[in-house]
């Protein structure tokens, strides 16, 4: 009786190509995962980022001698929250004539779900009209 040689993988031949491919895809499955992390992260920085920006315009418009502390919503999940302390006298004002003006320190902290996010703060000068004019 003669043997046929039967053609195809054994299935040592087939498990050793298992584990090369293993081997080889284990790194890339890795730079992937660090990939979105990666990613995540700078999606929080951005969003930190973008909410500080547009705190700093809105506290830009704020008058702090009129409006000392207040909070604003931002967006659906965003809020800021601002007080100011004076760090200079008040001060009349020459042109135009009629006005007190005084230097403020304005904080906002901000806070996304109710967690603080960042915090901002600029100088702003406050001001209203003379009471002695």
């Amino acid at each position: 009786m003669t043997r046929r040689r039967e053609s195809g993988f054994s299935t040592l031949e087939v498990i050793a190509a298992v584990a090369i491919i293993a081997v080889a895809l284990f790194p890339i499955m890795m730079l992937q995962t660090q990939l979105a992390r990666s990613q995540a992260r700078l999606d929080a920085s951005h969003e930190q980022s973008t909410s500080a920006q547009n705190a700093l315009a809105l506290l830009r418009d704020l008058n702090p001698m009129s409006t000392p502390a207040g909070r604003r919503r931002l967006d659906a999940r965003t809020e800021l929250a601002w007080s100011s302390t004076p760090i200079s006298g008040v001060s009349q004002t020459v042109n135009p004539t009629g006005f007190e003006v005084q230097l403020y320190r304005v904080t906002g902290a901000i806070e996304r779900d109710s967690l603080p996010l960042t915090t901002v703060e600029i100088d702003l000068i406050g001001w209203r009209a003379a009471r002695d004019p």
